[in-house]
């Protein structure tokens, strides 16, 4: 059964300011439980941490408990203690609003029920906002110039790419990368995680030096996912998804369509934080205001014959440090 949108309950709500605005809890947590694992970027890179102001002053203390007094810290009578030495590093982080609408069409309502078109409209908002996630963090990640030296290696030289599969050799290149990771976070290498781009991981999966051995046999057979993390001696390898549409013909008809992806042509090595939070050693993060993603109570289009739900988030993208992750590029071309 079609929904009435009352006129008076929209206009309440429109003479409120958005922050005393309380967003439809069911839609909100549609939106806000929302997860895509295959956006790595958006979920695993940069993860969120939730932040109480749209703006302000994050403190990451040093590793403090990791520190060696080399000169001992025996302590003798009449002498004084040895002191740990905290180092703070600050960031400053600011958050912006994005949104995205919903539409259910009246036309929509003759097939199917109208709570079904709602909320496979608002799961492909709350896509959309991941996606555009997925394609900030995908922006500096795929920069050299975001890394500090000694943290990135681009292939210039077309016998070093992964598609020469006589002279490169993809091993030695994630080696080097784990190597300078150890000096930069307190874990080793069995805690980083690779990603590969999808083209990347077609051409590394038919590559002779990643082959998998069939246990028993002389023969062996494209690697798992599961055998490179192992041959790498890494946490997990994990493909890089994200693809956005473009149309080159008439908007309403998806036969125009096409996909371009958001990651290509390098790979990232870089350490996961589970349960993170300002204080982590972040590489990347996503600071989130609190209470978002909201969506507003509905109101009518009566020129489209719809209702629409609006949807609010606020969110950051932030790069807190150059040295806490390693590219390499033009692995391919």
């Amino acid at each position: 059964m079609k929904k009435i949108i009352s006129k008076a309950l929209v206009q309440a709500n429109q003479s409120l300011s958005e922050d005393r605005l309380v967003g439809l809890p069911h839609e909100t947590n549609l939106v806000s439980g929302y997860s895509q694992p295959g956006f790595v970027g958006a979920t695993d890179m940069a993860p969120n941490v939730d932040v109480s102001s749209e703006r302000g002053e994050w403190r990451e203390y040093g590793a403090d408990g990791m520190q060696l007094i080399e000169g001992g810290i025996e302590m003798p009578t009449g002498m004084d203690r040895k002191e740990i030495e905290i180092e703070v590093g600050k960031d400053a982080f600011t958050t912006v609003k994005v949104g995205l609408e919903a539409r259910v069409y009246d036309d929509e309502q003759e097939t199917e029920d109208y709570d079904v078109i709602k909320e496979r409209k608002l799961a492909a908002v709350a896509n959309g906002i991941l996606l555009y996630v997925e394609y900030l963090v995908s922006k500096i990640v795929q920069n050299v110039a975001n890394f500090a030296g000694g943290f990135s290696d681009t292939k210039v030289l077309a016998t070093a790419r992964w598609n020469d599969y006589v002279n490169s050799d993809p091993t030695a290149d994630i080696r080097t990368g784990c190597l300078a990771l150890e000096d930069t976070h307190e874990v080793d290498r069995p805690e980083f995680v690779v990603g590969l781009p999808m083209d990347v991981w077609l051409i590394a999966s038919n590559h002779p030096k990643l082959q998998q051995p069939i246990p028993g046999t002389a023969i062996a057979q494209p690697p798992t996912l599961e055998y490179l993390a192992k041959l790498w001696n890494v946490k997990q390898v994990k493909v890089l998804f994200g693809k956005y549409s473009y149309n080159v013909g008439d908007k309403k008809d998806p036969r125009n369509w096409r996909f371009k992806r958001l990651w290509t042509n390098c790979v990232v090595i870089y350490r996961p934080i589970t349960k993170p939070n300002p204080q982590s050693p972040l590489w990347l993060a996503r600071p989130h205001r609190q209470g978002y993603p909201k969506v507003m109570p509905p109101y009518r289009d009566n020129r489209k014959d719809a209702d629409v739900y609006p949807t609010n988030d606020k969110f950051g993208v932030l790069q807190r440090a150059n040295n806490r992750a390693y590219l390499i590029d033009r692995v391919l071309a």
